[in-house]
């Protein structure tokens, strides 16, 4: 851009005639020269007119060399507008480009601010979602919480119950093992001195008991079949013992119709026999040594019964009650020859 000055020419006070008139001035000394009237006006005039006209020039000169200065200073003025201009142009065009570049970021930084609020708000939705899925949850698991509390209690409550029934049931089987063996038993007990227990050692405690109950209950069976065993074979000994005691009993039974006859035919001897006490006891002793040889017993009769036969008879008598009396209780045939022999014992006594 490019800036040009223009100076109208000055006109000096002291010039008479203005620049534009300089034609009529030289007209007029011209004149004024050929006039021969004022010859010495006119040179005067034209010195005076040349002296003014010189002053002009250098007056020109020095305000054209003003103004060339003036002019190469608004050039350089110029040129540093115009390089400045450039700068600020091309700053312009930079910043342009920054701003361009500034608002090209922008715009990805809303799009992606607006995408990611979008996925917060999606995130937010979704979370809330998963709380109140999670609120649910915590629900569902408070309440089967309570439950498995309330089966735990229970369960708890039947394994203590089932416990002091298993206690209860060992300590009859130990007492069933000790009556049937005779020996002390010796078992593990479960160490269970805490009142509440977790419900894991409550099985730990429950399981140990089962077992010892099993074992137990193992060592019963197997003591008491061979309580049963001997029950058997005492049995036997007893079935035995009934066959040769029911012999025996149809033995003395033979024996004591005997003896009965024998009886009556010894009380009517005795009625005959008055005042004779040795005939008596002779009779009374033939009558013990028949009935105790019939019934197995040997008696030595000879003369004057003495008072080893006296204790021979006895003894002889309280063998026979003894014998009778173990072989069978409460027998009519028995009383009968514990009678008979006590009958006759008292008969020789009071002989």
């Amino acid at each position: 851009m490019e800036t040009t000055l223009e100076h109208p020419p000055e006109t000096s006070i002291d010039d008479p005639n203005p620049p534009g008139n300089s034609d009529h001035g030289l007209a007029t000394n011209l004149d004024g020269v050929d006039s021969p009237e004022n010859p010495r006006s006119s040179d005067h005039d034209l010195l005076e007119e040349l002296e003014s006209l010189r002053g002009s020039y250098q007056a020109l000169q020095s305000k054209s060399s003003a103004m060339e200065e003036n002019l190469l200073m608004f050039q350089q003025q110029r040129d540093a507008a115009i390089s400045r201009q450039a700068e600020r142009t091309e700053a312009i065009d930079e910043l342009s480009r920054e701003r361009d570049s500034l608002r090209s970021k922008i715009d990805q930084f809303e799009a992606s601010l607006e995408e990611k609020q979008m996925e917060f708000a999606k995130r937010v939705e979704e979370e809330v979602i998963e709380k109140e899925y999670l609120k649910k949850e915590l629900e569902v698991s408070r309440k089967r919480i309570e439950e498995l509390e309330s089966d735990k209690k229970v369960i708890s409550e039947f394994l203590g119950k089932n416990l002091n029934s298993i206690r209860s049931v060992k300590e009859n089987l130990v007492k069933l093992i000790e009556g049937l063996d005779d020996e002390k038993v010796v078992i593990d007990r479960v160490d269970d001195a805490s009142s509440e227990l977790e419900l894991e050692e409550e099985f730990r405690v429950f399981q140990g008991e089962i077992g010892t109950l099993l074992n137990l209950a193992t060592e019963s069976s197997s003591k008491l079949s061979e309580y049963k065993e001997a029950r058997k074979k005492e049995k036997r000994e007893l079935e035995s013992s009934v066959v040769s005691l029911t012999e025996e009993n149809r033995d003395i039974n033979n024996l004591l119709r005997v003896a009965l006859v024998e009886k009556e035919a010894v009380e009517k001897s005795l009625n005959k026999l008055k005042g004779n006490s040795d005939q008596k006891r002779v009779a009374l002793l033939q009558f013990a040594e028949r009935g105790l040889q019939r019934v197995g017993f040997g008696f030595m009769m000879g003369g004057a019964p003495t008072g080893n036969n006296e204790q021979a008879v006895e003894s002889s008598a309280a063998s026979t009650t003894s014998t009778t009396a173990s072989k069978s209780d409460g027998s009519e045939s028995e009383e009968e020859v514990v009678s008979l022999a006590l009958y006759v014992n008292l008969e020789i006594m009071h002989c």
